[in-house]
């Protein structure tokens, strides 16, 4: 024992020093986050000596500050020039939603030895999360929405509200979200009028996926963050909107032990009887599971189409996707045989571009779908789930996809007019999604667009 006892306190000296350093620098990391970065470490240090390996870049792997999030901060911007919110509320709401993305649950935090210091939390500061990660990004969004001397004045007011967010968040057990959620609560009322389909309000990160019946929208993430599980279903969660009361949504998200569900479905006129005896038997086969509750993404053209449409977005029965196609066939594909009637068809087609009698197809698309229900929108008692995709062509040839969610974030955008027009990048489709949302396309047109077929 004395021959080791100068070694043992020396031990335990270096360990005092590293603990005492580690914890100054903010880098006292627990067990879990230390496995997670480690790997990350070695990997960098192989690879180069010359630069220090940084723990906050490291911690937001797949997670990164990208041109996607100027793209969201820009359109926040417009809004509040639009609205004249005041600049304090836009500083402090984007301040907020910097916390929330920078301190999500079980990011690194640093627990004290004794139960009376717990209140002391330490994380990594903000300080250094801000002018590493977001100082970059809203210095250029606000100098593009403004000009430069009042982006550097903005950015520091935002720096200033996250600094004392953040002392909130570390002075009591609560968490960013529900801090985010009560600043919100506390700010310009102008704010609550906001609407966009092209960034989520809730984080102003993401593009959002699912619309709540005040006309808000969402993404998945700030489902799982804000959302409630419904009991007995771990792939079904209830959301309160954080603006409005009155929002709410009841979505269905992917379970984690599936795998991707999809179902296609083809055109071809009356043939699309075929498709849906098909969904018959597959319904036959799931029993008391309603089949729109089975698939996650559900694409589909033409008459397909107008089946997608009824039994996926509006969650028809197939039974009554089955009549209301029938009493479309008989009436709109309705043509005379007789030698007068093919002229007529055929001088019809020459002028018009069209061989049935467009306006009777287009007063029972409106009649069958709704003429005022928006496609990407929220459908009134109904459970939010499946994606819906419908392609249609235009008069240029371009071939376009209309859907019910915005996809990923990856989707290359090209501004054209009054469109945001995301181009799938392995694929010449392009996505329809107007920058103005009451623009959107309502669900009759998109069933008339893709059920448009050429001669």
């Amino acid at each position: 024992m004395a021959r080791h006892q100068r070694l043992q306190l020396e031990i335990r000296r270096q360990n005092q020093q590293m603990f005492d350093i580690r914890q100054r620098n903010h880098m006292l990391l627990s067990a879990f986050h230390l496995a997670s970065l480690f790997a990350t470490a070695v990997e960098w240090t192989a690879r180069s000596t010359c630069h220090p390996f940084n723990f906050i870049t490291a911690s937001r792997i797949h997670n990164e500050v990208g041109s996607d999030y100027l793209e969201h901060l820009g359109t926040f911007l417009q809004l509040a020039r639009h609205h004249k919110t005041e600049y304090n509320s836009v500083a402090l709401l984007i301040a907020s939603s910097i916390i929330m993305d920078a301190y999500p649950p079980r990011m690194h935090r640093e627990f004290p030895s004794s139960f009376q210091a717990m209140a002391n939390v330490l994380v990594f500061p903000i300080e250094h999360v801000f002018n590493l990660l977001y100082h970059d990004v809203c210095y250029k969004v606000l100098a593009l929405s403004y000009n430069e001397l009042f982006a550097r004045h903005l950015c520091g007011e935002i720096e200033r509200h996250c600094i004392q967010q953040f002392e909130r968040l570390n002075s009591g057990f609560i968490s960013s979200s529900r801090l985010h959620w009560g600043t919100i609560r506390r700010l310009d009322k102008s704010i609550h009028l906001y609407r966009t389909n092209t960034t989520c309000l809730f984080c102003l990160r993401r593009l959002p996926e699912y619309h709540l019946c005040c006309g808000h929208c969402v993404c998945r993430e700030c489902i799982l963050t804000f959302g409630v599980m419904h009991p007995g279903r771990e792939d079904r969660f209830k959301l309160h909107c954080i603006y409005d009361d009155r929002g709410e949504l009841t979505v269905d998200l992917k379970p984690k032990t599936a795998g991707i569900r999809a179902i296609g479905i083809d055109g071809g006129g009356v043939r699309g009887a075929t498709s849906l005896e098909f969904l018959k038997e597959l319904q036959k086969t799931l029993l008391h599971c309603p089949l729109h509750e089975m698939v996650d993404i559900a694409g589909s053209t033409s008459s397909g189409g107008l089946i997608a449409l009824a039994k996926f977005h509006l969650q028809w029965t197939v039974e009554r996707c089955s009549e209301t196609f029938e009493s479309f066939a008989i009436r709109c594909l309705q043509r005379s045989k007789s030698m007068l009637g093919v002229i007529k068809s055929a001088v019809k087609y020459a002028v018009k571009d069209a061989v049935y009698d467009e306006a009777v197809i287009d007063s029972l698309m409106k009649d069958t779908y709704g003429s005022s229900t928006v496609f990407f929108g929220n459908e009134p008692n109904t459970i939010h789930g499946t994606r819906v995709a419908v392609t249609a062509m235009t008069h240029a040839s371009q071939r376009v996809i209309f859907t019910n969610y915005n996809g990923s974030t990856s989707i290359r955008r090209e501004d054209a007019g009054c469109y945001l027009t995301p181009r799938f990048q392995d694929t010449s489709y392009i996505a329809i999604r107007p920058k103005d949302i009451s623009k959107e396309p309502l669900l009759w047109e998109v069933a008339r667009a893709t059920s448009a077929a050429p001669l």
